[in-house]
């Protein structure tokens, strides 16, 4: 996470990447990139595995549980007051998002 109390400034001569970031402005958010700006997710992956044998009077008793969790997690673009994204090639928002409590351009 970048957080800034006034303005946030990112900027890139070729290729500007974010992936499950945050870029938080108190006053204006910057992403300035010379070719391509990616604001994309990502994978958060929370796995569990527990394996137990207990020996009883009438046998084996096996217990086993197994949890797989997938969270995707996005960027996130806010600013107080004004959000703006350049780029001098592709613009890519993949299950992300660039806020701002005026705009956002």
């Amino acid at each position: 996470m970048i957080k800034a109390g006034g303005d946030a400034t990112l900027s890139a001569g070729q290729n500007l990447q974010l992936v499950a970031s945050q870029v938080n402005a108190g006053n204006e958010a910057y992403l300035v990139s010379g070719k391509n700006l990616e604001l994309k997710a990502a994978e958060n992956q929370d796995y569990s595995f527990y394996s137990k044998t207990k020996k009883t009077s009438q046998g084996k008793k096996f217990r086993l549980d197994e949890t797989d969790v997938v969270n995707n997690v996005g960027s996130l673009v806010s600013a107080g007051t004004n959000s703006t994204v350049v780029a001098g090639a592709d613009l890519l928002l993949a299950g992300s998002a660039v806020t701002a409590e005026k705009g956002a351009t």
